[in-house]
């Protein structure tokens, strides 16, 4: 762990940004960060800073039982997420979130949900600095050993709660989020990573990401009894943890709750994502992906769109 990056973060319980280090006396490498004002004590586990909430363990509530359950999903199924995308899905995506980004080396960036680092590692090349934020330890580690491959050295990787992100106000210059807030369980938790999100950025900031969207395919799928994630929400039929599917409209009057400015909105993969997601991007599929990409530009894709695709940008 670079300590240089710390100067990112602040004690989720009291907002202090003062800290003492512990060291491993076999190899002096971190093993502990403490705040100096509420001396909580929080573990550096193989090179990633552990920030979790006191009670997260803990907490009987459904909302924190959702969440363990998708932790757990998360940290079993790292090895394979990669699987859960094909070629086609994830250039759409990250091509538009990559010129929507606007990334430059003299920029930090905040990657709220951060996974195995399907966006992460990409972007460790444009930005100078990366804070990268997951509550899954076991994609965690294997975004650390991605990094080390491709020898990215300033990503600071964060095991945290999206709900009580421990970063300090107005310190980032861009912030992404791939297909995160769309797991994060009821409106008023949402709203909250949401304002947890804006506080970080600085005055002028580009905040982008994507959401499920209930287009058009997914309700009649739903309608027809079709087994997936195809409900307005609810829990995945196999893997057991939470999903919303957003409309545009619903979204727009959520963003309007935080003091943001140039609202873009786009729907990405308007093909039905189980006959593309794995095949590659040649032939047929080329001409289907260059269609895609010209229908994400339209109104159209409000309604056909599997992924919401969003920039906004922090007024003050």
């Amino acid at each position: 762990m670079d300590i240089r990056l710390l100067k990112y973060i602040s004690c989720p319980y009291d907002d202090s940004q003062e800290w003492d280090l512990s060291t491993n006396p076999e190899d002096s490498s971190i093993k502990e960060v403490i705040c100096r004002k509420c001396k909580r004590v929080y573990p550096c586990i193989d090179g990633i800073l552990s920030i979790m909430p006191d009670n997260f363990y803990k907490d009987t509530g459904s909302v924190s039982k959702l969440k363990r359950i998708e932790q757990k999903v998360r940290d079993e199924g790292a090895e394979n997420y990669l699987k859960w995308f094909g070629p086609y899905t994830h250039d759409l995506e990250y091509e538009l979130l990559l010129k929507k980004i606007c990334p430059h080396k003299n920029e930090s960036l905040l990657d709220v949900g951060c996974g195995i680092g399907r966006i992460t590692v990409p972007l460790g090349y444009r930005f100078r600095e990366i804070v990268a934020v997951d509550y899954s330890m076991g994609s965690l580690l294997l975004l650390r050993k991605k990094l080390e491959e491709e020898q990215i050295h300033s990503v600071l990787l964060l095991q945290a709660d999206a709900t009580m992100l421990p970063l300090k106000e107005a310190v980032f210059d861009k912030a992404v989020s791939s297909q995160v807030i769309t797991f994060i369980p009821t409106k008023e938790q949402r709203l909250l990573v949401q304002g947890k999100i804006h506080r970080s950025l600085k005055a002028g900031a580009v905040f982008v990401f994507t959401v499920f969207n209930n287009h058009l395919y997914r309700q009649w799928k739903y309608r027809k009894g079709i087994r997936g994630v195809f409900a307005k929400e609810g829990t995945h039929p196999d893997l057991g943890f939470y999903y919303f599917n957003y409309s545009f409209t619903e979204l727009k009057k959520e963003l309007l709750c935080l003091p943001y400015k140039g609202l873009e909105m786009y729907g990405v993969c308007n093909f039905p994502r189980e006959k593309l997601i794995d095949k590659a991007i040649k032939g047929a599929i080329k001409v289907a992906y260059i269609l895609d990409r010209l229908l994400s530009q339209t109104f159209i894709s409000a309604y056909f769109g599997d992924l919401i695709l969003v920039k906004v940008v922090k007024r003050f």
